[in-house]
């Protein structure tokens, strides 16, 4: 025996399934509570890191004969990386935003970068090293 449906019944499971998926798409949030994020976390200490055997014939083929990378074109553009919820760069271990949004001091404008470049005046660590190269020459 056919199950015969008639057309208020087919109206009605249409307009459940209408509801069903404009509920959903309405409710989707777009943004959340910790948006836009304003510092990146901080990096993952990697720790137990294992040796692995590298396999000279997959990557022969491989870089052979696929491409590699990601190619933006005029029909792809490629989306920035580590950017927030609106396209702004968050602080993280390479960026700070500095002297707009804290106002700075003269002196520490022309320290520049850094908290523990300076001990007492003197450049320390690596820099110290480029300035005593700089000035042999």
């Amino acid at each position: 025996m056919k199950l015969q449906r008639s057309p208020v019944h087919k109206a009605v499971g249409f307009a459940l399934l209408l509801i069903l998926f404009l509920s959903t798409s309405v409710t989707a949030r777009k943004f959340y509570d910790d948006d836009p994020l304003e510092r990146m976390p901080p990096p993952l200490d990697v720790q137990n890191i294992e040796a692995r055997r590298i396999s000279d014939l997959y990557d022969f083929f491989s870089l052979t004969f696929t491409q590699q990378g990601e190619k933006q074109t005029a029909n792809r553009i490629l989306p920035a990386k580590a950017v927030d919820t609106l396209g702004d760069v968050p602080d993280s271990s390479w960026y700070t935003r500095r002297h707009y949004w804290q106002p700075m001091s003269i002196e520490e404008l022309v320290r520049g970068p850094g908290d523990k470049l300076t001990q007492g005046g003197e450049l320390v660590g690596a820099h110290q090293l480029l300035l005593l190269i700089s000035k042999q020459l």
